[in-house]
């Protein structure tokens, strides 16, 4: 094949992961210097000659149409390779483009802003939590409030920031009326946005803050005790999970605190043991 024929079939499937994905994957982040195969003849589409030696009538040598354009080969250049944190906030700058014009669920009608999450770009900690309230659907930012404040107060207290090596989201990324909580379609509709977020992240942890976001990460459709799952490790894509009390349980109920920092006590020794280096980052 030829090098232009190559940065055809390059597009063709760069656009096509990006229909699937929802947006583009790291394998297609830039485009690669196409050579020409070696070979006696290289033209794409032309019949080899016959037995005799006689030169078989060629064919047209362009079979594929695309309406992307392609660079002539002497234009083609190489892309900068980008770091991981580069590639990671260009992407999820894209899914967060996404969320703020998604309309697959009702909450959408209700919003004044889609809430996408925040943080740094190579996390150590991913941090889920429910479903943003009326602070963060006025901010468009995730756990402003007063829970926020208090989460902020715990992470700290851990040595972890959503500046230094926290991402925070939600489960879904705009408020329920009333703050009631989110209904199983409404996580749905949101579950392709938070599992790109992980995927792109790739955190080293997963702190889940209560009930909702374990169900939905879980997949849980009984009923259960948050105690289930606390004080101990599971995995969701093979990214170790830790659960705790959501903030505003911890503000109704100021029993769930002495629990709630045994938990981040119990992610803080699990963060010590495997990535000592993560307060300095």
């Amino acid at each position: 094949m030829t090098k232009e024929e190559k940065e055809i079939l390059f597009n063709l499937l760069k656009k096509a992961s990006g229909q699937i994905n929802g947006y583009t994957t790291e394998n297609f982040a830039s485009c690669p210097v196409f050579e020409d195969d070696k070979s006696e003849d290289t033209t794409f589409g032309r019949a080899a000659e016959n037995q005799t030696g006689n030169a078989a009538t060629p064919v047209p040598e362009t079979v594929f149409h695309t309406s992307e354009t392609v660079h002539s080969p002497e234009n083609v250049q190489a892309a900068p390779e980008m770091s991981p944190e580069a590639f990671a906030k260009l992407k999820l700058t894209e899914i967060s483009e996404k969320i703020q014009r998604c309309s697959n669920c009702v909450l959408s009608s209700t919003r004044k802003n889609a809430v996408p999450g925040e943080g740094v770009f190579t996390p150590h900690v991913l941090v889920i939590g429910e479903a943003p309230g009326e602070d963060e659907d006025l901010s468009g930012r995730p756990f402003v409030g007063k829970a926020g404040e208090l989460l902020d107060k715990m992470l700290a207290a851990i040595g972890l920031s959503r500046n230094a090596n926290c991402f925070i989201a939600n489960t879904v990324k705009c408020r329920p009326p009333k703050n009631r909580d989110p209904q199983s379609e409404e996580m749905s509709a949101c579950r392709s946005f938070l599992d790109a977020q992980i995927t792109i992240l790739k955190p080293k942890y997963i702190l889940l803050l209560g009930k909702v976001s374990v169900r939905d990460i879980f997949g849980l459709k009984d009923e259960f005790s948050l105690s289930q799952y606390r004080q101990k490790l599971f995995e969701y894509h093979k990214i170790p999970v830790v659960v705790t009390y959501h903030p505003s349980a911890l503000l109704r109920n100021p029993e769930y605190k002495k629990p709630a920092w045994e938990d981040l006590k119990f992610l803080g020794t699990e963060l010590r043991k495997n990535y000592p280096e993560y307060t300095k980052k």
